[in-house]
């Protein structure tokens, strides 16, 4: 459906024709351009938007047909014209604007090589002008001078050589004949006489064909490119062979030095060309393409070998480029960043084999074919196909996959491949992946213990540092999201055990203001890494190439010293008898000025070698290495040694100063003392708060009177703590309305010192509380029981006389009496021994043990852990306790039975026979359950 187009377009259109054709707006040839894009852009239904891409293949594929014609310079300036114009820095308005002008001028463009092969008068390359070149000082100086022609012996070298050619001007002889005579090319050392014609029948006879060794066949000259006249009568020939029995598809006939150079540059980067075509996210080979001798199906397959090359370097390219930037909000995992920089280290000595490669065969000096090519690229990217097939096994996608699991997985699949390696190369690759790939880790613990700065900006160390409110009770904890695998392997598991205390040490001695620890290493912990590597890699056998260092050495000593050129010679030495005839054509090289000056005209200077760059980690590992060695998991214990080397001390250092200047032995002391009732010193404490808590029923339980009453206590003995502790009660009347139950609402508070709470923390001290309470209660408990008097049971007499009653209720009265007496015994008993058991063997038990961890501690997590330890089976302990007396029944437990047996004992008047029958199943029940706690029965086999 056509459209009528708008008035201002038609003026755009008519502007652009008026420009661009040179042709006036009213004649016959400007309304035949102008009629016919009038009728292409109204028969357009939707507007058309250009494609950089596509304006760039329709531009590549008009210069190589240019190429292909022979017309290498209006291709070259077509190129260069569509770069200027598309300009990279260009925006993108301006670039969509010129995109699709552009595609109007290739739509104007109606068969450009056409036009050139019908007029090639028009297009005639004009010659550039002669530039000035700079001044031939040889010529200049030999301005004048009369042209020394000696003559020399019969036997003298020198004769040939003056006979056919001139020393100082360097052309051909006027005697010789181009056409005739044969060519004569004076090579560094010696004259070649080369026949051409000659070469070239011999060079057309190797060619294996009848069409090529045929005696007549008709050129006709389409282009100034030899090799694309040969290809259009060879595509002429293969028509007329098959006479329209089969459809042939008309391929592109190409030499096989331009495929060569095409493949290398395909490696170095993947792109349309003449015989290799990008379809989607893949790389084909061309169909339509062949050499003149070989058949296109054949050639086709053939340019497959190369094709896995290609991809492979390829693949590492785009892997190496995908890490060079964060994706999104999310950060690169730099451990993967290291990993594809060792890659990049790799295959950098192999781009520069590829370009020596290249400079081989752009020179010619050889014959080069694909098939020596191939043979080649074997050799040089068998590297790489054992780097590719690791490359699979050890990597995830890092963009799906968190930077812990990347980094992790990546470090220990890397470790454990290298126990299973079949050949010296793949071991080498092996182990540069892994020292390389390390390299953030380590560096980040030198950050961390040299620097304190555990800077994971990418959250992908396995130790993290968890900051709290107060900066001095930060933590250092290894994840917990790490997988298991990799929480197995040996390699990791010195990062999240070994350096992850020693990490503690030197932060918590960096807060107390030590430094000392850290010692004068200025050397960064992965440099020491890799030189202990390479010191362990040479103590296996490795022998060198004696004859090869010979060769160097002779080289070396070949070339440091200075030749000079005849007639320079230097003094009292000439060439031969007659030197001594043309004195004045030697050069004195005494005159130093004149030497200086000309120093490059009379001498030839000795050649100084490249300087090496450093070999990179692939290199010296490939150096190091003559074969498979035994065991190359040595990685652990180096890494190991270096950071007890450094840092052993600190984890003593820290003890020392916890213990001397922080008095943390005696601290525990004083825990021990306060909650946990050793030695009885808190006895006048507890005491008087039971007799307080019996006698009075006034507000007894005031938090100031309880706090300076067991501040009292401890001032003596401990003048540094004692007034950091306190006492709390909840709610002091609700214990003052039931005094006789227990103590749970009176708290002992202990404002735990810095650093000592690093040691001791806030979680330690509830359980150290619970414990205080379960103590208190069973200390009251006891002091109950034990404070029921029989004078309060016997019966009382009135005004001096005793009550007469009868011998029924007596014998009642009695036997209520005894079962109370056997309530009482039974009770203080069981209470007895469950003191006993909780002092005797749940204290001492687990002292003993801590004590002996204590002092077998030698850093700050085995301090931690040692008291840990403690206060976990101690708290334990009684919390089984606990449950069993008063938590599993709050309504008939051990508590409720002392508090009716001391009812009925001050008042006979609520000790009846179902109360007393009450407790004793009370009794009985805790008695059980208790028994099998403080009384195990153990099972010894004779």
């Amino acid at each position: 459906m056509s459209k009528e187009l708008a008035p201002d377009v038609v003026v755009t259109i008519k502007e652009l024709i008026a420009i661009i054709s040179g042709f006036e707006e009213n004649t016959e040839h400007f309304a035949h351009i102008l009629k016919y894009f009038t009728a292409k852009l109204k028969k357009s239904d939707t507007m058309y938007f250009a494609s950089k891409r596509e304006i760039d293949n329709n531009i590549s594929g008009m210069s190589e047909k240019f190429c292909f014609h022979g017309f290498f310079p209006q291709s070259n300036a077509l190129s260069a014209a569509y770069k200027t114009y598309l300009s990279e820095l260009l925006p993108k308005s301006e670039m969509m604007s010129r995109l699709n002008v552009v595609k109007f001028l290739l739509c104007l463009s109606d068969s450009p090589t056409k036009h050139f092969l019908e007029n090639p008068e028009l297009h005639a390359e004009e010659p550039k002008p002669k530039e000035e070149c700079d001044i031939d000082w040889g010529a200049y100086l030999n301005a004048g001078v009369e042209p020394w022609t000696p003559n020399f012996d019969e036997t003298s070298e020198d004769d040939s050589d003056s006979s056919l050619h001139d020393e100082r001007s360097g052309e051909l002889s006027e005697d010789f004949n181009g056409e005739t005579l044969p060519i004569q090319i004076k090579s560094v050392e010696r004259i070649c006489v080369m026949d051409l014609k000659f070469k070239r029948e011999e060079l057309l006879a190797t060619i294996q064909h009848s069409w090529y060794n045929d005696d007549s066949f008709m050129m006709r000259p389409k282009s100034d490119w030899r090799e694309a006249n040969i290809g259009i009568l060879w595509e002429e020939y293969l028509q007329d062979q098959f006479q329209g029995l089969a459809s042939l598809k008309s391929s592109s006939i190409i030499s096989e030095y331009k495929v060569i150079r095409e493949i290398l540059w395909q490696i170095w980067k993947p792109h349309n060309s003449c015989t290799i075509q990008l379809v989607g996210n893949s790389i084909k080979p061309r169909p339509d393409v062949s050499l003149a001798s070989i058949r296109s199906y054949a050639f086709y397959n053939y340019m497959n070998e190369f094709l896995s090359y290609i991809e492979l370097m390829d693949l590492f390219r785009k892997f190496d480029n995908s890490l060079q930037e964060d994706v999104g909000a999310d950060m690169i995992c730099r451990t993967y960043q290291s990993y594809g920089s060792s890659i990049r280290k790799i295959c950098d000595p192999i781009y520069k084999r590829l370009s020596e490669l290249e400079d081989t065969v752009r020179q010619q000096e050889s014959t080069f074919t694909l098939l020596n090519l191939a043979s080649e690229l074997r050799i040089i990217m068998q590297p790489l196909k054992i780097l590719k097939d690791i490359h699979d096994q050890v990597t995830i996608d890092y963009i799906k996959n968190s930077p812990l699991n990347c980094a992790t997985i990546l470090i220990a699949r890397l470790h454990e491949s290298l126990s299973f390696t079949t050949n010296k190369l793949e071991q080498d690759l092996k182990l540069t992946l892994f020292i390389d790939t390390v390299f953030y880790y380590i560096s980040l613990v030198d950050s961390w213990l040299m620097g304190d700065d555990l800077a994971d900006y990418a959250k992908e160390f396995v130790v993290e540092k968890i900051v709290n409110s107060d900066p001095r009770q930060a933590q250092f904890v290894a994840k917990n999201n790490v997988s298991d695998h990799c929480r197995t392997n040996t390699f990791l598991k010195i990062f999240m055990d070994q350096i992850l205390t020693v990490g503690r040490n030197i932060s918590f001695l960096r807060l107390l203001g030590q430094y000392d620890v850290i010692g004068d290493s200025q050397e960064p912990i992965y440099n020491e890494f890799l030189r202990e590597i390479f010191k362990e890699l040479q103590t296996f056998p490795n022998e060198k190439d004696e004859s090869t260092e010979m060769k160097h050495k002779e080289l070396t000593h070949g070339v440091s010293r200075e030749h000079y050129i005849f007639p320079v010679v230097e003094t009292g030495i000439c060439r031969s008898s007659l030197d001594m005839q043309k004195q004045e054509s030697l050069v004195d090289v005494e005159d130093g000025f004149l030497m200086a000056v000309f120093a490059d005209f009379f001498g030839t200077k000795p050649e100084i070698e490249p300087t090496k760059s450093e070999p990179t980690l692939y290199e010296k590992i490939t150096n190091s290495t003559t074969g498979l060695c035994p065991n190359v998991n040595f990685f652990e214990t180096i890494l190991l040694n270096i950071i007890e080397r450094r840092f052993t001390v600190s984890g003593l250092m820290v003890k020392n100063l916890l213990i001397e200047e922080h008095l943390l032995e005696k601290q525990f002391q004083y825990l021990r003392h306060l909650y946990l009732f050793f030695d009885d010193i808190i006895f006048p404490f507890y005491r008087r708060l039971f007799e307080k808590n019996e006698h009075s029923r006034k507000y007894w339980s005031n938090t100031i009177w309880l706090t300076s009453h067991l501040q009292d206590i401890f001032m003596d003995m401990y003048p540094e703590f004692y007034e950091k502790c306190s006492v709390q009660v909840k709610d002091e009347l609700a214990l003052c309305a039931d005094s006789n139950w227990s103590f749970n609402l009176i708290n002992v508070n202990y404002d735990m010192p810095w650093p000592i709470s690093i040691i001791i923390n806030q979680q330690q001290m509830e359980s150290y509380k619970m414990i205080f309470k379960f103590l208190l209660n069973l200390k009251w408990a006891l002091y109950t029981v034990n404070h029921l008097m029989f004078t309060d049971m016997q019966p009382k007499a009135i005004y001096g006389k005793k009550t007469q009653k009868s011998s029924k209720v007596e014998n009642s009265k009695n036997k209520i009496t005894g079962n109370l007496f056997r309530l009482k015994f039974s009770l203080i008993n069981i209470l007895n021994n469950l003191q006993h058991f909780v002092f005797g063997y749940v204290f001492q038990k687990n002292l003993l043990q801590f004590e002996l961890e204590f002092e077998k501690a030698y850093d700050l997590n085995s301090l931690i852990k040692s008291h840990d330890g403690f206060i976990r089976c101690v708290s334990g302990a009684i919390e089984e306790l606990q449950y069993q007396m008063y938590e599993k029944d709050k309504n008939n437990n051990i508590f409720v039975c002392i508090k009716l047996l001391k009812l009925m004992w001050d008042n006979s008047r609520y000790a009846t026979l179902e109360r007393i029958i009450e407790c004793d199943k009370i009794y009985n029940t805790f008695f059980t359950d208790i028994s099998r706690i403080i009384f195990p029965n153990y099972v010894y086999d004779y």
